[in-house]
């Protein structure tokens, strides 16, 4: 689960943290957009945030594949093989 973004306490931000979510998803449309887009490049925190949501986005993606990987079906077949 990506970290939840800081604050500095002397400094109070609000973070869109579903908005974040939905950026790493490519659901947000403008003009949300560009507003999540404008907090994200001024908040190191939610740049991290952003960062983690991208990648289990991405290692999401790897399980959801409909295609075997050319690797484990050459495994597959030749652990059949050799029985």
């Amino acid at each position: 689960m990506p970290h939840e973004p800081q604050s500095d306490p002397a400094a109070p931000t609000l973070h869109p943290l579903g908005q974040l979510e939905a950026l790493a998803y490519g659901w947000l449309a403008e003009p949300e957009l560009s507003g999540v887009q404008a907090h994200v490049a001024g908040c190191p925190s939610c740049q991290e945030f952003l960062a983690d949501a991208e990648a289990i986005r991405s290692r999401l993606a790897l399980l959801e594949s409909d295609e075997p990987k050319i690797d484990i079906l050459e495994r597959v077949l030749r652990q059949i093989e050799s029985n």
